[in-house]
């Protein structure tokens, strides 16, 4: 999990580095071709926003920065940035490039001034023996000297195979991976290549590369960004190959008070596209019998949501009645009384027991504290924890989810019985959309009038 939270919030702080006038050497000649994990980050901004002090060329990490590097990074991940902080005086933190292959990491970072780095170097760290020329180790890292960049790994020797595979084949030469990241210029840009699927055991060939390419913004109070996914020949890939655009219709039945919602049109290849973020669905999904029989209902389309109808001491648990959740699917009319009857198995039964009709709304007793409601308007089936109510949510959500194949919100009112359970000091606001091309997301926090990373510090450490 930590890994994947690394990921996110270093895809957000991605800065577009290119070759820079007069033919001198780039972050990308010191990166060799094929290396499946490119990041590119602006940490002299990162630190900044997470309210670091620099004074007098030195870093003060602020605690909510240390919070952020804890709570998101690995060990050997901290280690980096731990050490690109500290190499702070002489090193020009605004454009980092941090990549990932061959069984090694390294950071690729241009100097302020060679003489000075040099000299720092020589005082504080210790040379070391190489076959690719002097190498320094500094806060347990290795720096190689190359031109005007400095380039940091884990070990002389991995330094010097990063070195000699970079000279023989630098990603700079690659036109189609150029080409990305010679885009407008964003806080954040990062490149991973990965082929569809779990990794390949030995023996089997060789599969098709798939690209993801997330740019993303870091604001005084807002994150925002776009993923875009590429395939083999380096074209965008349409979403709708994989989620058909979400119904309109389904909106009208997201409650008025819903703090987490989820919309999507029908799932045609719902397993593909998570393939192509090596993810199975059996990983993130439930994949027991019971459940596997509501899957014909669930691939169509649809909208979940989650409301507070309690207290703070209660709302932890995630669970009804706390919450209340509510879902729409579209479907005929005969399927009304199809999952009504799969329901009532799944609970022990094998005929819709314990319903009851209330107000047009079918009311099925799951046990003696939770009921499910069933509601049925045309085409839209609407089923909820607590007794269904009209709602004028739609208008909120509609022009969010205009064209979109998929979206999901989250937005916490500050000061609310839901902040006060999590013991948050903010209120977190995410939206996701995946609409044509490309999946969107802008991430605030409600209430906080600090820097969003700063902030965003102290409501992990908070949370804990």
């Amino acid at each position: 999990m930590k890994h994947l939270f690394f990921t996110a919030i270093t895809l957000i702080l991605l800065f577009t580095s290119c070759n820079r006038d007069g033919g001198e050497k780039s972050v990308f000649d010191y990166i060799p071709d094929g290396t499946p994990d490119v990041v590119l980050v602006d940490l002299d901004a990162i630190l900044k926003n997470a309210g670091c002090r620099i004074r007098d060329g030195k870093v003060t990490t602020s605690p909510a920065m240390d919070q952020l590097l804890d709570a998101l990074t690995e060990p050997e991940q901290q280690e980096f940035t731990d050490a690109l902080i500290r190499l702070y005086p002489v090193l020009d933190l605004k454009q980092v490039a941090l990549a990932a292959g061959y069984d090694n990491m390294a950071a690729v970072v241009p100097v302020k001034d060679l003489e000075q780095i040099e000299l720092y170097l020589q005082e504080k760290g210790m040379e070391a023996e190489s076959r690719v020329g002097t190498i320094y180790v500094i806060y347990g890292l290795t720096v190689a000297l190359e031109g005007d960049m400095a380039i940091l790994t884990e070990s002389p020797e991995q330094s010097a195979d990063w070195l000699e595979l970079s000279a023989e084949a630098p990603l700079s030469l690659n036109t189609e991976v150029m080409e990305i990241f010679s885009m407008e210029e964003h806080t954040l840009v990062a490149m991973s290549m990965r082929p569809a699927g779990k990794r390949r055991h030995r023996g089997q060939e060789q599969q098709p590369m798939f690209t993801r390419l997330l740019q993303a913004d870091v604001h005084e109070q807002f994150i925002d960004g776009a993923l875009t996914l590429y395939d083999p020949a380096w074209q965008p890939i349409d979403l709708q190959n994989y989620i058909l655009p979400a119904e309109p219709e389904l909106l009208t039945a997201v409650p008025y008070d819903a703090q987490g919602v989820l919309v999507a049109g029908e799932q045609v290849d719902l397993e593909g596209l998570l393939r192509l973020f090596e993810i199975e669905s059996g990983d993130i999904l439930p994949t027991e019998a019971q459940l596997l029989m509501l899957g014909d209902f669930l691939s169509g389309p649809l909208m979940v949501s989650a409301s507070p109808a309690s207290t703070s001491t209660y709302l932890r648990s995630l669970q009804p009645p706390a919450w209340v959740y509510t879902g729409a699917l579209l479907r005929e009319d005969d399927a009304v009384s199809s999952l009504l009857n799969l329901i009532a198995m799944l609970n022990g039964g094998d005929s819709p027991r314990n319903q009851t009709e209330e107000e047009g709304q079918t009311r099925l007793r799951i046990t003696p504290d939770i009921s499910l409601y069933v509601k049925q308007n045309g085409n839209l089936m609407t089923l909820s924890t607590d007794y269904i109510r009209s709602s004028s949510a739609s208008d909120t959500y509609a022009p969010l989810m205009e064209g979109a194949s998929f979206g999901i919100f989250v937005n916490v009112p500050y000061n609310s019985e839901t902040m006060r359970a999590f013991n948050l000091p903010y209120a977190p606001n995410l939206t996701i959309v995946g609409r044509d091309t490309e999946i969107s997301f802008r991430f605030s926090l409600n209430g906080s009038r600090t820097a969003i990373l700063q902030a965003l510090g102290e409501t992990i450490q908070a949370a804990q």
